[in-house]
C-alpha cells in the first residue's frame, strides 16, 4: 500500500469543518488510475488586494491563500485532545460561540498565539472580556471576500473561511478503512518516491528512488543508479511495483530530473570538516584548490550527477559497504 498524506475529518458541522493532518494507504494501482497524491505545503501566495481594501483578504480572482498547518487543542466527549490540522469556516458569524465552546487557548497552539497578538491573554478555563471582543474579530476576517472565494488570517495558521463551498484544495477519496479523508488529486500524474541514506556512521549520501507516471501510463523510473522507461504500467518491473506500493509515497510530478546529468562530471567531493579539522586551521589556507578557478554549478547530492571513480570510471555508492561520499 502506497503511502498518501491527507486529512482526516475529525469534526464537521453547519459551523465549521475540522481536517486532521494523517497518512493512509491506499494501493498503488489506485493512486496512479486516480491521480491521488500527497498534500504538502505550497509557498506563501502572493497577496494580491486593490488599494483600501481589507489588510487579510485575497483577491479570489488570483491565487487562493495556501493551506497552512495549525496547531489546536479541541474538546470532545471523550476530553481535550491536541490535533495538528486546518479548520474551515462555513459560518463566520457563528464562529466566536463555536471558538468558546470547543477550542482551548492552551500554550502552543494557533489560537493561543493569534489571542496574544490582539492583547490578550486568557486564564483559566473561562474567556476574558478583551478575548471575546477578539474572537469577535474573526467574523469579519473570515467572511468570504464579496461572497465567494476564500480569506485567511495571515498570522492564524490552520484558520480559513471558504463559506459554504468545499475545501478549496482537496478533494474526498475513498479508504479501506471508510473514514472520510481528503487529499491532492491530478490530471497530470502521479510521482511515487522512496526516500533513504547510504553511508556509515561518518556520513551519509541521501537518496531518492523516484517512479514518475504520466497520465498516459508512460512511466520513467531512476534509484540513483539505474535508469527505466515504459509506456505502459503493466511492463513495470514487478520488483519496483511491489517496493513502491509497500514503502513509497505518492506526490505531484516534481521537475527533479530522472535521467544522470552525464554532461556534468563532478571534481571534488565535499565533507563536512571534522571538530579536529577545524581546530587546526590557523587562517585562511595558503592555497585553494585547482578547480576553485573554475566557474561551476552545484547540485544537491539528490540530484543524480554521475560520480566518478579514481579511473574515470562511474563510481556505485549503491552498496553501503563502499563508504560514505556527498556530491555538490
Amino acid at each position: 500500500m502506497t503511502h498518501v498524506r491527507a486529512f482526516e475529518i475529525v469534526h464537521d458541522d453547519e459551523v465549521v469543518e475540522c481536517l486532521e493532518r494523517t497518512t493512509v494507504r491506499l494501493p498503488l494501482d489506485d493512486v496512479v488510475a486516480d491521480g491521488i497524491h500527497s498534500w504538502e505545503p505550497r509557498p506563501e501566495a502572493r497577496r494580491c488586494r486593490p488599494p483600501h481594501s481589507h489588510a487579510h483578504l485575497f483577491d479570489p480572482s488570483h491565487e487562493v491563500a495556501p493551506l497552512r498547518i495549525g496547531r489546536f487543542v479541541m474538546r470532545s466527549s471523550g476530553g481535550e485532545r491536541l490535533r495538528e490540522g486546518v479548520i474551515r469556516v462555513r459560518e463566520p458569524a457563528d464562529f466566536a460561540p463555536w471558538v468558546s465552546r470547543t477550542l482551548v487557548p492552551a500554550e502552543g497552539t494557533a489560537l493561543r498565539a493569534w489571542l496574544r497578538t490582539q492583547g490578550a491573554e486568557p486564564e483559566g478555563p473561562g474567556w476574558d472580556r478583551r478575548s471575546r471582543k477578539a474572537l469577535r474579530r474573526l467574523e469579519r476576517l473570515l467572511t468570504p471576500f464579496r461572497g465567494h472565494g476564500s480569506t485567511t488570517v495571515s498570522d492564524f495558521p490552520g484558520l480559513y473561511g471558504t463559506g459554504a463551498e468545499g475545501c478549496f484544495e482537496l478533494e474526498p477519496i475513498e479508504v479501506p478503512s471508510g473514514r472520510p479523508v481528503l487529499c491532492r488529486t491530478s490530471h497530470e500524474g502521479v510521482e511515487v518516491t522512496i526516500k533513504r541514506r547510504l553511508g556509515s556512521s561518518g556520513g551519509q549520501v541521501p537518496l531518492v528512488q523516484r517512479l514518475r507516471v504520466s497520465a498516459d501510463d508512460g512511466w520513467s523510473y531512476f534509484d540513483g543508479h539505474t535508469f527505466d522507461v515504459g509506456d505502459d504500467l503493466d511492463a513495470l518491473p514487478e520488483r519496483v511495483r511491489a517496493m513502491m506500493d509497500e514503502r513509497g509515497t505518492a506526490y505531484a510530478p516534481s521537475g527533479v530530473p530522472m535521467r544522470p546529468l552525464s554532461d556534468l562530471v563532478p571534481t571534488f567531493i565535499v565533507r563536512p570538516p571534522s571538530r579536529r579539522a577545524l581546530e587546526s586551521i590557523d587562517g585562511p589556507a595558503a592555497c585553494p584548490p585547482p578547480c576553485a578557478g573554475r566557474p561551476a554549478l552545484l547540485f544537491p547530492s539528490t540530484d543524480p550527477v554521475p560520480l566518478l571513480g579514481p579511473e574515470g570510471g562511474r563510481r556505485d555508492i549503491s552498496d553501503e559497504r563502499r563508504g560514505s561520499y556527498g556530491v555538490s
